[in-house]
């Protein structure tokens, strides 16, 4: 073991010692094997190391290279999937998509349609619009529907009919049955990518104002063509 009176010893405090021990924090495998080797020229010659404990130390050692390997090829896949990932989200560009998601993105006025599900015929249909806050904003009631997609189109306005700011709003859709017991909804996003950014290496989808990522997504479908 090293003899802590036979180390050098210095009264006055390094220069930028707030750095320096910022940076000493993690040891390297580099520091692992500084420490190793002085700990063998200061070690008592009448009472040296023995080869248990030098082995236990060469192992610790070992795993520390192990360890740090396997963090370097964590990092390089790391990176890879995310590269995979962005070209994947650039290839959606100009594709309708379907994704989950309850955001609407009011843009000038207007935004994408809300798109749902009914698990079965529903007597009543209960669309609520919220802001930021969590305030409803606006609430449509309609009659019943069948089971099965359906869609609807805010205009943007308030139930008292004022226009509202540009901004990211929510959806709740709710839905009974003529027992008046709660009916599955599934809600979704439906709309043309228009644009990809990324945010911490990962795609977000640009759709009909929207920023949906790419994990939401849940069907891909070919842009509808016009009419000739």
């Amino acid at each position: 073991m090293i003899d802590a009176s036979q180390l050098p010893v210095s009264m006055s405090p390094p220069a930028n010692s707030q750095n320096q021990s910022t940076r000493t924090k993690t040891l390297g495998q580099s520091d692992f094997m500084n420490l190793l080797v002085k700990q063998l020229q200061f070690q008592d010659p009448m009472n040296p190391m023995s080869n248990a404990d030098f082995t236990a130390q060469m192992a610790q050692f070992s795993s520390l290279d192990q360890l740090t390997s396997i963090n370097k090829q964590l990092q390089t896949m790391t990176s890879s999937q995310n590269l995979a990932a962005g070209i994947q989200g650039v290839n959606f560009l100009g594709k309708q998509v379907k994704a989950a998601g309850d955001a609407l993105t009011l843009t000038g006025g207007t935004t994408g349609p809300i798109s749902y599900q009914l698990a079965q015929d529903s007597s009543a249909v209960i669309l609520s619009i919220y802001d930021s806050s969590g305030q409803v904003i606006r609430q449509v009631q309609s009659a019943a529907q069948a089971k099965g997609d359906h869609s609807y189109q805010w205009d943007g306005r308030s139930g008292q009919g004022t226009s509202l700011p540009d901004g990211i709003y929510r959806v709740q859709i709710q839905a009974l049955n003529k027992l008046g017991q709660p009916v599955q909804v599934n809600q979704w996003l439906l709309g043309k990518v228009d644009g990809v950014s990324f945010q911490n290496g990962a795609p977000i989808l640009h759709v009909a104002g929207n920023q949906i990522p790419l994990s939401n997504v849940l069907e891909v479908l070919e842009p509808v063509k016009p009419a000739l």
